[in-house]
């Protein structure tokens, strides 16, 4: 694509990792709610903890449906610079030949 200040790749890894932690940390707090152990989190309101870890397997889902497409993008950035790679060097593939 055009000139940008973060490459595709990075920007990629960048979502992946923040992803992954997004999904393990709201977890980890969902399964706290769920089981009463919230510790010294501070005052939650007029909402229940089952309610809050509800909310927080859900937005933990929705980290979950960025780890993919963020997984999916660096795949299809990897590939796309492969190929340019390929032609560039004027390189076949020989896992692909047919003989």
């Amino acid at each position: 694509m055009g000139n940008s200040c973060i490459p595709e790749k990075k920007g990629s890894i960048f979502c992946i990792i923040l992803s992954i932690w997004g999904v393990i940390m709201l977890v980890i707090l969902g399964i706290l709610f769920s089981t009463g152990h919230q510790g010294n989190i501070g005052d939650i309101g007029d909402k229940k903890p089952k309610s809050l870890a509800r909310d927080l397997y859900i937005a933990a889902g929705i980290y979950l449906v960025f780890l993919i497409g963020c997984s999916f993008r660096y795949k299809q950035v990897t590939k796309r610079e492969r190929y340019k790679e390929l032609v560039v060097n004027n390189e076949e593939f020989d896992e692909f030949d047919i003989n």
